[in-house]
């Protein structure tokens, strides 16, 4: 995420280390230190159709990150916005804006399908007066070169 979305990245390393440190925390749980992830929340979804939908918990400037795995042998993730269906095989690694691009799942050939969504919850952001990240532009990914 550095890469695709780096001040959204930059937002939910600060958010994790807030929630780490204990700030705003009604409760401080023991695996609290031990969330891997910049992102709020993680979701797996295991053999499941994806019907279509648009998620509710980010900001529209919020990028999902989907990895697909498994032992299925093919899948597809339609975005209808974009008019199109994506390869979603086992390994596959998706990032979208998920509060925006209408997404879904419907069938998979072979075996098991698991996905892994990483995702951002605004609220957790909003708890911890984090401001939610611009859009990515071409100088955004154009200063990383530099």
């Amino acid at each position: 995420m550095a890469l695709v979305a780096p001040e959204q990245y930059d937002f939910g390393r600060s958010a994790i280390d807030q929630v780490q440190a204990g700030v705003a925390m009604a409760k401080m749980y023991k695996n609290v230190q031990l969330w891997p992830s910049i992102f709020t929340a993680m979701e797996v979804i295991v053999n499941r159709k994806t019907p279509a939908h648009r998620d509710k918990g980010g900001c529209l400037a919020h990028y999902d990150l989907l990895v697909s795995a498994g032992t299925h042998k093919q899948a597809y993730m339609a975005l209808r916005e974009l008019g199109g269906q994506f390869s979603y095989n086992p390994g596959t690694v998706l990032v979208f804006a998920g509060k925006v691009f209408l997404h879904e799942v419907m069938d998979w050939e072979g075996g098991e399908r698991l996905c892994i969504a990483h995702f951002m919850k605004d609220s957790v952001h909003d708890r911890l007066q984090i401001p939610r990240p611009t859009y990515p532009t071409q100088n955004t990914y154009m200063q990383l070169l530099t």
